[in-house]
């Protein structure tokens, strides 16, 4: 009996802790805010002066809940201002607040960081990239477009193009420092509300296609042109000197609740601390350079590589690092090889003695004429042989920022390995993964191909170098062992196989 008496005191106490804690918490609520960047790691390079194979596009995604007390449920908090969808409502108090979003050490792109704004592109081929947005940022999106609203709204019902705001034209220009949507690289979340953020592009078939970047009811910044490099490091200098050891891969988010008039953080009840979170934002770049930037991808194209030696000279003759030097003479190298093989004019022009433009035409954006589901480009262009010219054709007109009737690039009729008439280009990435696995696929001593974790981005969180899967000189690291004994990066170290006991774990995978 004594002991039920010492278990039900004990129990008392702890029913009286329990309240005292309920009485606490009463005093204030408590928010968890979530942050998701819903397409993984994102592979891009950061100077497009040359070529572009997919743009700059980081996004922060969050949801917001407010923690039960006692009994009480969680209420997620999706209810928003409609005359301003930065706004978010407590719908139980009414309270007013905003999700204010920043990158740690990272507040901007433009300059020192990335050449995207600044890297001229002729949108509408008048052989003028001196107007006003004439530049890759805005180029990249033409096939995108809206007739209203960022909520698929299409008051007049119609499918005219002449009523098509198209991203990145005259009417809809992408602001520097910006994503698509126009969100810079710190602000405040807006509600993507109950339709969702949604714009259109066309196909072969189809037209006002409906894209959705952001499902209903969820938090966002969208598109943001984030690069893996810190302002402490790189603020202020010259982008030629970056090195690879500036790669910073996993970026990290803050979203912090603030309220709505005065801007102060909200603090959480049970901690006394601002309501902010943090997540994890994977960007980083290829490894291109490895095989393109030295002899390993030119050495079947010695005119090649002579342009390539070239270009990295230039480069280093006016303070650029290594590094650098090597990946303005990758792009050369996959463009002019692109040429050798498939009948393109991209170097055509290109001038080892020129100090500007030195490629001699607008930057080459991949999805210009390949389809690509990834930016939602839903189609290929044709190549057409007419008058003794061949020319490569949007016959879907899916580039809205491309006259109707121009031709999207022109094609060698000598080059022997130029298209027939009528070709269909290919999508991009079956046209990058096939051609790079029947060339390279970089197999370990089993056979397995390392090309996946090789091309692909593998840069660490620490920076280490040490287990990289692919040599500097573009071969693989694990040519005579496991391609999952790689350290770790944007493919490896990632599932069951690549864990460092699998061979002793009892399954031996």
């Amino acid at each position: 009996m004594r002991n039920v008496f010492m278990l039900l005191g004990c129990m008392s106490v702890l029913f009286a802790f329990s309240a005292c804690q309920g009485d606490k918490q009463a005093e204030g609520d408590d928010f968890i805010i979530t942050i998701n960047y819903e397409l993984g790691m994102h592979c891009t390079g950061f100077d497009f002066e040359y070529c572009c194979v997919l743009p700059p596009y980081n996004s922060i995604q969050a949801q917001v809940i407010k923690r039960g007390k006692g009994r009480e449920k969680p209420q997620l908090m999706d209810a928003f201002d409609p005359a301003d969808p930065t706004i978010l409502i407590d719908k139980e108090t009414g309270k007013r607040y905003r999700l204010k979003y920043t990158f740690d050490d990272n507040t901007f792109s433009e300059g020192s960081k990335m050449v995207y704004w600044n890297a001229p592109y002729d949108i509408n081929r008048n052989g003028n990239t001196n107007e006003g947005g004439e530049s890759v940022a805005n180029a990249y999106w033409n096939h995108l477009y809206i007739y209203k609203d960022l909520e698929g709204s299409n008051p007049g019902k119609t499918s005219e193009d002449a009523k098509k705001i198209f991203v990145g034209g005259p009417d809809l220009q992408v602001p520097q420092d910006a994503g698509p949507s126009g969100q810079g690289m710190s602000g405040y979340l807006r509600n993507a509300t109950d339709k969702g953020t949604v714009v259109f592009t066309k196909s072969p078939v189809l037209d006002n296609v409906p894209i959705v970047l952001t499902n209903p009811g969820i938090w966002e910044a969208l598109g943001l042109p984030l690069t893996p490099f810190y302002d402490s490091e790189m603020g202020g200098k010259d982008l030629k000197v970056v090195t690879e050891q500036n790669i910073q891969p996993f970026q990290i988010a803050r979203v912090t609740l603030v309220d709505a008039e005065t801007d102060e953080p909200v603090i959480n009840a049970s901690t006394g601390k601002p309501a902010s979170f943090i997540g994890t934002e994977p960007i980083d770049v290829p490894n291109c350079n490895n095989c393109h930037g030295t002899e390993n991808a030119n050495e079947a194209f010695p005119d090649v590589w002579e342009m390539v030696q070239t270009e990295k000279k230039y480069w280093k003759s006016i303070g650029a690092s290594d590094w650098y030097a090597d990946l303005k003479g990758t792009a050369i190298s996959i463009l002019a090889i692109h040429d050798r093989k498939h009948g393109t004019t991209f170097t055509a022009k290109y001038n080892g003695e020129a100090t500007s433009n030195r490629l001699g035409r607008s930057s080459v954006l991949c999805q210009k004429c390949h389809a690509d589901n990834v930016i939602g480009v839903l189609g290929s262009a044709t190549v057409v042989h007419k008058n003794g010219r061949v020319e490569v054709h949007d016959a879907s007109r899916i580039d809205l920022g491309l006259p109707d009737g121009t031709p999207v690039d022109l094609l060698d009729p000598n080059n022997p390995n130029t298209p027939e008439d009528g070709t269909v280009i290919p999508p991009l990435t079956e046209a990058i993964h096939y051609a790079h696995q029947k060339v390279r696929p970089l197999p370990d001593a089993e056979g397995r191909t390392g090309a996946c974790q090789g091309c692909h981005p593998a840069h660490r969180f620490d920076r280490s170098m040490d287990a990289y899967p692919i040599t500097a000189d573009g071969q693989n690291a694990f040519a005579k062992g496991d391609n999952r004994d790689a350290a770790g990066g944007c493919y490896v170290g990632r599932d069951v196989h690549s864990n460092p006991n699998k061979d002793k774990d009892g399954c031996e995978t």
